[in-house]
């Protein structure tokens, strides 16, 4: 089944500029910039909007300096878990930003020492990342890049600016909620799930949750937030496009939670209240949701045995988006239909 529709968005363009030392960076389409000290770093063109800025340093080193929006909120912590499996992974701090040190052993010949710090905001979880390599056989140079180099970059380290968050996917509340999250002590799945007890008519407490479960692969969390949040959403008269916004998200959310455990009959209500709130003439990041719902609504009554319904769909589909036409043809999902004579005059397959 095609990956359900993320609202999650990254801008495209970036800025890197050098003077002396110092080297800043703007976070696209954020009103935030970074600025750290490198010596004699030589910037270079970067493949992905990810990544700030990235470039040789002296000794030998590479840098770079890649951003997420921290939504939902993650600690630096949290962050560290994805390597604490590596060889030789240890943890250190430089002034409160939790940093790692691990080596890689690269075919037996090579040895990379690699560097990460993750200093946090409740908008941002950025990622300092430094590298250097040399012969296994061979000892450190005394002017290769260092784990001192790296304390020294990391002390250097600031974030200025401020985001406006008008111009971001989901509604304000749902960014205050998080701001209170990120402020939680401990357990942060816990602390959201107790103020979705306390606070059952709020919508913003039961989507983040459902985000926070979603992310954390708690599918109890992400069902119980979203469907809660989705209702609430549902009932409001006067919905602002941000809202609807939110609302068939964590509807999407939900059906690809179902899919995910193969669970097809229980992905076509939710894909129908999309279809139902989502109008062929709303603005594109809706649309995409609708066009989306659509084709999983194809795929997901063929699963159940409703290939007319499957058809019908499909073509609602591919009317939207012809694209889809080329999904059809190989998608196991709709692998039922392929005998019938109107999904090879519609597909072409």
């Amino acid at each position: 089944m095609r990956a359900l529709a993320c609202a999650l968005w990254l801008p495209s363009v970036l800025a890197v500029s050098t003077g002396g030392h110092t080297v800043t960076a703007k976070v696209p389409k954020r009103g935030v910039e970074v600025s750290l000290e490198i010596s004699e770093f030589k910037p270079q063109k970067t493949d992905t909007e990810r990544i700030l800025l990235s470039g040789p340093t002296h000794g030998g080193g590479m840098v770079s300096v890649l951003w997420e929006d921290n939504f939902h909120y993650i600690t630096p912590s949290e962050l560290g878990k994805r390597y604490e499996k590596e060889s030789g992974f240890k943890t250190f701090q430089v002034d409160g930003i939790a940093c790692c040190q691990f080596e890689l052993n690269m075919q037996d010949v090579m040895v990379q020492t690699t560097w990460h710090a993750w200093p946090t905001t409740p908008d941002f979880s950025f990622d300092i990342h430094a590298s250097v390599t040399r012969l296994k056989k061979s000892a450190p140079s005394a002017s290769a890049f260092s784990k001192d180099d790296f304390i020294r970059l990391v002390k250097t380290w600031r974030v200025s600016g401020k985001v406006d968050r008008r111009s971001l996917w989901l509604p304000p509340e749902v960014y205050a909620f998080r701001d209170d999250a990120a402020k939680a002590q401990g357990d942060q799945l816990a602390w959201v799930t107790k103020q979705c007890d306390e606070r059952a008519d709020e919508w913003p407490v039961h989507f983040y949750l459902g985000s926070l479960g979603d992310q954390m692969k708690k599918p109890e969390s992400t069902v119980r937030g979203y469907s809660r949040a989705a209702d609430l959403l549902g009932a409001v008269a006067d919905r602002t496009p941000k809202q609807t916004g939110a609302m068939v998200e964590a509807l999407d959310r939900l059906a690809f939670e179902m899919a995910s455990q193969k669970k097809f009959a229980d992905v076509i209500p939710f894909c129908s209240r999309i279809v139902e709130v989502v109008k062929p003439n709303d603005v594109e990041d809706l649309r995409k949701f609708r066009e989306d719902a659509l084709y999983h609504l194809a795929c997901c009554c063929a699963k159940t045995e409703q290939p007319d319904k499957a058809m019908d769909y499909l073509r609602q589909a591919i009317s939207a988006r012809p694209a889809f036409k080329k999904d059809a043809a190989t998608d196991d999902m709709l692998a039922p239909l392929r005998k019938k004579p109107e999904f090879k005059s519609l597909v072409g397959a």
